[in-house]
């Protein structure tokens, strides 16, 4: 007759060969198709969009900080471009002519994320609030010494 210790040893193999099983064929088989393309509405996705976002371009400048130093603040502004682009693409379909600057003017917490984004343009009006949630997003190093307010120029030309 087997102990109770020999059963629960038995039963414990049989559940492992039985997940490794399983694992195994899971495995194996094909995976799953991708899901399909995002449609016209989603945002930043549409086919249309990225047709037209390699119409304009946004270049983001030498950012100036306030207050508290911000150890990242040119990195993670520089990485908002295509974000930006995006954005000025979306203003070109709309509006071709659309082109000029903006200067942003962002209020960061001592955590280092966006409190309050300031942007003010009149030629280039229809994507600034586009351009605000692009910058509301982004999250920067926590500042020396609290809060800090960072200054971003940015580029918009077509072509």
């Amino acid at each position: 007759m087997m102990s109770r210790a020999w059963l629960a040893a038995a039963a414990g193999i049989a559940l492992m060969l039985l997940v490794a099983g399983w694992y195994l064929r899971r495995r194996a088989e094909p995976h799953a198709e991708p899901p399909p393309a995002a449609t016209h509405d989603a945002p930043f996705a549409a086919p249309s969009d990225r047709a037209v976002e390699t119409t304009g371009t946004a270049h983001v400048g030498e950012v100036q900080v306030s207050g508290g130093k911000v150890a990242n603040a040119q990195l993670v502004s520089a990485r908002l471009e295509p974000r930006f682009r995006r954005c000025y693409g979306r203003g070109l379909a709309e509006k071709p002519e659309l082109r000029g600057s903006i200067v942003l003017s962002v209020s960061i917490d001592a955590g280092g994320r966006v409190e309050k984004v300031e942007a003010n343009s009149d030629t280039l009006a229809p994507i600034l609030s586009c351009v605000r949630a692009a910058v509301q997003a982004a999250v920067y190093a926590a500042p020396e010494g609290g809060a800090a307010r960072i200054t971003i120029p940015v580029d918009f030309t077509s072509g």
